[in-house]
């Protein structure tokens, strides 16, 4: 559930340490690559997986090759100033026996003077791109609020609908409660959702559109949500989908209050 501040945490870690996965990946690579290679690499045929040990041998180095071939494509793709050509030559040169170029010390400091550099031009296009989404994100709930007169729109700045009106207990910022949601962007794509499936968390461990909209809702209750940014991850991206300075959008149904 990405509402919640713990997953909220593990997927800014995530997305933080990919750097950081960066450099252990590629010192993996030379480590492994260390291991001198006796004989040249030979085409393995069907008749040689005779065994299950064989075959599981064979799945391990194919494994190992997709892993390697798809971290090479990711950061290729991620991190543009990479050159995915001498990525490849170097995890052959050292690989097939060579000595790598750079020694352990170099190869660190090298990777992590790199990580801190992508680092900074990634939080300044986040920071470029989160003023325009804030600004997309204003509009968006201008124009709901001038098209839908049931919205309301707190002091916070937090908008919602009411759906459904519920006569149970209301939570408070202590409570633990059960809920059902769906979560969108303002362009009506899909990140997060329950799946008709209760999910429980505390009030207070949510983002603050959801801990204070929350409060507004009783047992029973059906609600549409309008979080600006400043009231959800603000100029954080915690996952692919939602960039920075994003407005989300939530549908959520408050079972029960524990």
């Amino acid at each position: 559930m990405e509402i919640l501040s713990l997953r909220l945490k593990k997927l800014l870690i995530q997305n933080t340490m990919k750097l950081t996965k960066l450099a252990i990946v590629a010192l993996a690579v030379v480590a492994f690559g260390s291991c001198k290679n006796e004989g040249s690499v030979k085409k393995v045929s069907s008749s040689e997986l005779s065994t299950l040990e064989k075959k599981a041998s064979y799945a391990l180095g194919a494994d190992m090759a997709k892993g390697i071939k798809g971290q090479i494509s990711q950061y290729s793709s991620q991190f543009t100033d990479l050159d995915s050509n001498i990525i490849k030559a170097a995890f052959f040169e050292v690989f097939n026996g060579g000595t790598s170029q750079l020694d352990s010390a170099t190869t660190m400091a090298t990777l992590q003077e790199f990580g801190e550099k992508a680092m900074s031009k990634k939080k300044e296009k986040d920071s470029v791109d989160g003023i325009a989404n804030v600004e997309a994100g204003k509009k968006f709930i201008a124009d709901q609020m001038a098209a839908n007169p049931k919205l309301v729109k707190t002091a916070s700045g937090l908008v919602y609908e009411v759906l459904k009106e519920g006569s149970g207990k209301k939570p408070d910022a202590k409570s633990t409660v059960s809920a059902i949601y769906k979560g969108t962007l303002t362009d009506g794509t899909v990140f997060d959702e329950s799946k008709g499936s209760p999910v429980n968390f505390p009030v207070s461990g949510v983002i603050k559109g959801w801990t204070e909209g929350l409060q507004l809702m009783s047992e029973g209750a059906k609600y549409r949500f309008i979080i600006p940014a400043e009231l959800a991850y603000g100029n954080q991206a915690p996952s692919p989908v939602i960039k920075p300075g994003s407005t989300l959008v939530f549908e959520v149904e408050l079972v029960k209050v524990q």
